[in-house]
C-alpha cells in the first residue's frame, strides 16, 4: 500500500493529522509522476552529505545532489521536514568542524520552503563542543540569518572567558585543515583528513587557552 493511500484514509478518518514518511537513502530522489499528498510529510535525510561544506557549495558534489532533491521535493511537496546530522557519529569527541555550514545549511532549508528541521546531535552527555553546537543552531534555527561567527565568538567569550581567542584559533586550524585536505567530511568521519602538524598546533593552542585562565573552575 502506498503512502498516499494511507493518507487518504488517515484523512479521512483523522481529518487535520498527517502521516510523516523519511525520503532516505533509495528513497530521497523525488518522484517524476505523482505528488505527496497534501497530509504527508516528506522528511528528507542529508545522511550522505560532506558536512565539511555547505550545501550550496559547487565543489561538494554530494551536497550538490542533496541539495536538489530539496529543491525537487519543495516543488512538489506542500510540507517537507528536514533531518539533518550535527556531530561525528563514529566517534562523539573526535574533532569534526563543521561549525562553518550550519548557518548556510539552515538559510538553504529556509529559503526553499522547508517546513520543519530536526538537528540531530549528540545523545548523552559528552561531545567535541557540544554546548557550542547547540547554542549555534538553536540561534540559527530561531534566525537562519544570523551571522554565525559572531555568535560563535559570543559563546567562547561568554563560555571560556581568556581562553575564547585561543579556542576560536583551533576552530579556525581544524576547519582549514579539512577545507585544505579536499576530504568528504561525513557523519561517521575517521579523520583521513587530521596530520601531526595539527594535531602539534592544537595542543599548543589549548596550552596557551590553559595558560590564560586563573579561575580554578574554568579552567
Amino acid at each position: 500500500v502506498g503512502i498516499n493511500a494511507v493518507a487518504e484514509r488517515l484523512e479521512r478518518e483523522y481529518p487535520g493529522h498527517y502521516l510523516e514518511t523519511p525520503a532516505y537513502t533509495y528513497t530521497r530522489k523525488a518522484p517524476r509522476t505523482i505528488k505527496p499528498r497534501d497530509n504527508v510529510i516528506i522528511r528528507l535525510c542529508s545522511i550522505e552529505c560532506d558536512f565539511a561544506r555547505p550545501l550550496a557549495d559547487p565543489s561538494a558534489e554530494a551536497n550538490l545532489l542533496f541539495a536538489q532533491d530539496i529543491r525537487e521535493w519543495s516543488a512538489i511537496s506542500k510540507t517537507l521536514y528536514i533531518w539533518d546530522y550535527t556531530p561525528n557519529f563514529r566517534n562523539f569527541l573526535s574533532p569534526h568542524p563543521n561549525f562553518h555550514v550550519l548557518q548556510p545549511n539552515l538559510a538553504f532549508f529556509a529559503a526553499h520552503h522547508v517546513k520543519g528541521i530536526f538537528e540531530q546531535g549528540y545523545h548523552g552527555l559528552g561531545g567535541e563542543f557540544g554546548h557550542l553546537r547547540r547554542y549555534l543552531i538553536g540561534k540559527c534555527m530561531w534566525d537562519p540569518s544570523s551571522d554565525a561567527t559572531a555568535l560563535r565568538d559570543e559563546f567562547l567569550r561568554l563560555y571560556y572567558g581568556e581562553a575564547a581567542p585561543h579556542l576560536a584559533a583551533y576552530i579556525d586550524l581544524i576547519t582549514r585543515r579539512v577545507l585544505d585536505s579536499g576530504h568528504m567530511m561525513t557523519c561517521f568521519d575517521p579523520l583521513p583528513w587530521m596530520d601531526a602538524a595539527t594535531v602539534e598546533e592544537a595542543r599548543r593552542l589549548f596550552r596557551r587557552a590553559f595558560e590564560a585562565v586563573s579561575d580554578e573552575t574554568l579552567r
